[in-house]
């Protein structure tokens, strides 16, 4: 009775330090990169996906960030975040696993760091990392 008593309590703690790990944090990953060329110069586009965790919740977003020739250009392809989607998810095993939202997999918790994938064609996967912002 004792060890399932310890059992119990190690499970419980251990998913509430899981959840705490990413808790107030926030994780950007660039999803794709582009390269646009104009007569007089160019711009690399840079799209990025960008998720706030809460105690409950996932704050979802995406973000434009443009490296210009002429440095004029970049705010004609840079936007601030879009508008963030609420979705619920769990972590179990250090696998975070956000409700309704599937696009990039489920997510690894690793070394600061949420590892998931992104389908480069069909049925392709490449690695795709969030990094700690």
């Amino acid at each position: 009775m004792k060890h399932l008593f310890l059992v119990i309590i190690f499970s419980i703690s251990f998913k509430l330090y899981s959840q705490n790990v990413i808790v107030g944090k926030a994780y950007k990953a660039e999803i794709n990169a582009s390269c646009k060329e104009m007569n007089d110069g160019g711009c690399m586009i840079y799209n990025y996906c960008i998720l706030e965790f809460e105690k409950n919740i996932v704050k979802v977003s995406y973000s434009t960030e443009a490296s210009c020739t002429p440095k004029e250009r970049e705010n004609i392809y840079t936007n601030n975040v879009s508008q963030k989607t609420e979705y619920n998810y769990t972590i179990k095993n250090n696998v975070v696993n956000i409700k309704n939202f599937n696009t990039y997999g489920k997510l690894t918790i690793k070394h600061k760091k949420l590892i998931g994938q992104k389908e480069m064609n069909d049925n392709e996967f490449s690695k795709l990392e969030f990094l700690l912002q």
